[in-house]
């Protein structure tokens, strides 16, 4: 511990000299200018940082490591550019405290899902439509009214719910014509039928029927956003007196 000894030279009786007076700055000189306080010469709690430091006086090297605790923290304080890039690790992230807020717009991209992560439960439910009338061809094409599910993956559609015919009121002859089926009015199906010959009197007609949902068509399109798309079927006779189909039509999205 520094100890402050001041040099007495004068005598009782004897008149002070100058050397005297100088043994005395001497001491006092010395103790300040080399010996200098020490931490034993300051009491506890006497010097008041507001009015004794100058202001940013305090540098880094003069804290003690782990000397900052979360108390001499500030709220808020630590801010964004306070953090390291990568300094926010997983393990200091409490559980469920990433919420949706926290994440940007397109940031869950297909790499983050694990494989199965998505389940039928979490998909949004399957676009699809219903609709249709009867259509009657004698020779030419004709179509039902169409369906328009609003869809973006792929998606099947059938032409069911009814029955598909041939008709013929001349005895022997074969009965033949197409089911069309269209998306967005571009045929992707035609499938042709004939029956016949058969023979009869004149006072009877013979008819055919088979199933419409025997037809089906898958469409593998895809598309980024979900978007409406027309589905239809239709008729084309080309023997006989008529083909009818009486189904509708039914598009669902399969996936």
């Amino acid at each position: 511990m520094p100890n402050l000894i001041i040099e007495k030279t004068y005598e009782d009786g004897v008149t002070p000299t100058s050397a005297d007076f100088d043994n005395i700055c001497d001491s006092l000189e010395t103790f300040l200018n080399v010996t200098k306080l020490g931490a034993d010469n300051i009491a506890d709690n006497s010097i008041t940082a507001s009015s004794t430091f100058v202001a940013e006086s305090i540098s880094a090297d003069k804290i003690q490591n782990l000397a900052v605790t979360t108390a001499k923290i500030v709220d808020g304080a630590a801010t964004a550019a306070k953090f390291a890039t990568g300094a926010v690790t997983t393990a200091k992230i409490l559980d469920a405290n990433v919420t949706t807020a926290k994440i940007a717009t397109g940031a869950v991209t297909s790499a983050k899902l694990a494989d199965g992560a998505v389940t039928a439960a979490w998909k949004s439910t399957n676009g699809r439509a219903t609709a249709g009338s009867l259509a009657t061809s004698t020779g030419s094409a004709t179509y039902s009214s169409a369906a328009s599910p609003s869809v973006m993956r792929p998606c099947i559609f059938i032409s069911g719910g009814g029955t598909i015919g041939l008709n013929s009121t001349t005895s022997g002859v074969v009965m033949e014509g197409s089911v069309i089926m269209q998306r967005a009015s571009t045929t992707v199906s035609n499938q042709e039928f004939k029956a016949g010959p058969f023979n009869y009197s004149a006072s009877y007609a013979t008819s055919i029927d088979i199933p419409s949902s025997a037809l089906f068509y898958i469409d593998t399109t895809t598309s980024a956003a979900d978007a409406s798309v027309s589905f239809r079927q239709g008729v084309d006779l080309t023997a006989g007196s008529s083909m009818y189909t009486s189904g509708g039509n039914n598009v669902m999205e399969i996936i």
